[in-house]
């Protein structure tokens, strides 16, 4: 009996063989720190390779739950919010990790399609928010992608204007 209370008196989170339990397991911030860790460093993660395939790897640091979540409580952590590489070919480390939303998180994606106007280059979502678009996303999407119209045309012709 007291060997089997000293045995659970010692569970560990998994994290770390023979790391006590730093209570956060059941949390977000704990799902996030996970993933993050298993994308950049478990080969048999379906995510490998766009993280650790690529380089990108997670400081020495982090790779300790407890001071991954002290960062994160520091640098204004909320549950709505997500992880985000401010260089997207850095790795996750302190000085090139933000707090941001779900919305410009989506933004930051690699696979976004960016196309220049003038001037200025935007995300195709960022164009259809700009006053001067007179569609939808998925319009002006199909019109680039598909019609090969050119950005000017594809936002500023009125959907039905056109035969």
């Amino acid at each position: 009996m007291l060997r089997w209370a000293l045995r659970t008196s010692q569970q560990t989170c998994g994290c770390q063989k023979g790391h006590r339990s730093h209570g956060g397991r059941r949390t977000r911030l704990y799902s996030i720190w996970s993933n993050m860790y298993d994308r950049c460093l478990r080969e048999k993660c379906p995510a490998y390779p766009h993280y650790g395939g690529r380089g990108i790897a997670v400081c020495e640091e982090w790779k300790d739950f407890a001071t991954f979540r002290d960062w994160a409580e520091s640098s204004g952590y909320e549950d709505s919010l997500t992880i985000d590489r401010i260089d997207n070919d850095g790795d996750y480390e302190p000085g090139n990790c933000q707090w941001v939303s779900m919305k410009t998180q989506s933004r930051n994606r690699r696979n976004n399609l960016v196309l220049s106007w003038g001037d200025e280059s935007k995300s195709l979502i960022e164009w259809v928010e700009d006053p001067r678009c007179v569609v939808s996303y998925m319009t002006a999407y199909n019109r680039v992608t598909r019609s090969g119209w050119s950005i000017d045309r594809a936002l500023t012709t009125p959907v039905g204007s056109v035969r």
